[in-house]
C-alpha cells in the first residue's frame, strides 16, 4: 500500500482557506500533518479559530493548528479589506456546534522546523497566505529545502494587475519582504499559482449546481460560506464558488492537476510607490539569474472540481 502523501497547509482561513482544508481532509491519499496559521483574511487569532471550525465541522478536531505571525516581518500593519466578511469566513455560523478544539502552544515556524526533521523528506508544505511564517522558518534553518523539497504557493500575479492594489496580488503585498525572501532563499522546487490563473479557471455552472443540492452540514457551510460573501446576483438561484488557495492544495493532493508550467526566475518588488508587493516575472531572462520558480500557467479543472466537490461530501 502506498505511503499516504503528508501535508502541512499554512494559510490565513478565510473562506478558500476553508474550503482549501477541507479538500485535504476529505481525500483518502493524505495526511494532513499539521495547520499553520498567519494573519492575513483577518487577524490571526481570528484565522486560528476558523482553521479549528473547520476542523470541527470535519470532525477532524485530532490535526495539530499552530498559530503564528500577527505581522508581517517588518510589522507593517495587514492590508485585509474585510472581503471574507468580519470574521473572514462570510460571517456564517451554520456549522455544527459543540466544543471548538484548542491550538497548540507552539509556535507555527517552530512547528514547521519540528515537523520537516520529525518527516525529512516526506512533506509537502502548501502556503495560501502570506509567506511570513515560511519566511521565519528559513530564516530560522536556511537549509530547510532540504527537508521540505516541495512548497506549493497560492499568491503573485504576472499581468501586474492586483486586486488588493492597482499592480499587487493579497497575499504577497500582505507581506512583500517574506515573499521576496521566501523567493530568494527557498532552494527547492516552488510551484505558483499566480492572481491570474485562479482567476482565469472557475467552477463550471454544474458543479455549482451539484454542492448547492447536497443536503449534508459540510455541503450547506460551503454554500452558505460563498452566497454570504460571493454571490452579487440575486437573481441566480446557484451560489458562484470561487478558487484560488483551492488549486494549490489540489497540486498537493494530486500532481496531475498542473497541465503546464513555466520555469522562470520571480521576484517581488518591495520599495515601489506604486508597485509594492507586485511579482516581477523575468520572462526573457535578462537579469542572469536562474529560475527559482515553476509557474503554473495551466490545470486539469476537471479533477480540481473533482477534489472540491468531494470535499464536501
Amino acid at each position: 500500500m502506498a505511503q499516504r502523501k503528508r501535508l502541512v497547509v499554512d494559510c490565513d482561513p478565510g473562506t478558500d482557506d476553508a474550503h482549501a482544508i477541507m479538500m485535504a481532509l476529505g481525500n483518502d491519499d493524505v495526511d494532513l500533518v499539521a495547520i499553520t496559521t498567519v494573519f492575513g483574511n483577518t487577524n490571526v487569532e481570528q484565522c486560528t479559530q476558523n482553521a479549528l471550525r473547520v476542523l470541527r465541522l470535519c470532525d477532524r478536531s485530532e490535526v495539530p493548528v499552530y498559530q503564528g505571525c500577527p505581522v508581517s516581518l517588518l510589522g507593517n500593519p495587514s492590508p485585509s479589506s474585510g472581503f471574507h466578511g468580519k470574521d473572514g469566513m462570510g460571517d456564517v455560523q451554520k456549522e455544527p456546534g459543540g466544543a471548538l478544539p484548542s491550538a497548540q502552544k507552539e509556535h507555527a515556524a517552530n512547528a514547521l522546523l519540528r515537523l520537516a526533521k520529525e518527516f525529512t523528506g516526506e512533506l509537502t508544505l502548501v502556503a495560501i497566505g502570506p509567506l511570513t511564517n515560511i519566511a521565519l522558518a528559513i530564516q530560522l534553518d536556511p537549509l530547510l529545502h532540504e527537508k521540505i523539497p516541495h512548497l506549493i504557493v497560492m499568491g503573485g500575479n504576472t499581468t501586474g494587475r492586483g486586486n488588493i492594489t492597482s499592480t499587487a496580488e493579497f497575499n504577497f503585498y500582505s507581506d512583500p519582504e517574506a515573499a521576496a525572501f521566501v523567493f530568494r532563499c527557498f532552494k527547492g522546487r516552488i510551484s505558483l499559482f499566480p492572481l491570474e490563473l485562479c482567476q482565469h479557471y472557475a467552477p463550471t455552472t454544474e458543479f455549482n449546481g451539484r454542492v448547492h443540492s447536497l443536503n449534508n452540514p459540510k455541503a450547506a457551510f460551503l454554500t452558505a460560506m460563498f452566497v454570504d460573501v460571493y454571490l452579487d446576483e440575486p437573481s441566480l438561484v446557484v451560489p458562484r464558488f470561487v478558487m484560488y488557495d483551492q488549486a494549490a492544495v489540489a497540486m498537493a493532493i494530486s500532481s496531475k492537476i498542473a497541465i503546464e508550467t513555466m520555469s522562470v526566475n520571480a521576484t517581488v518588488e518591495v520599495t515601489g510607490g506604486k508597485t509594492r508587493g507586485q511579482m516581477v516575472v523575468d520572462w526573457n531572462a535578462r537579469n542572469g539569474h536562474p529560475p527559482n520558480v515553476e509557474l503554473v500557467t495551466k490545470i486539469d479543472m476537471d479533477l480540481v472540481e473533482a477534489l472540491m466537490l468531494a470535499a464536501a461530501n
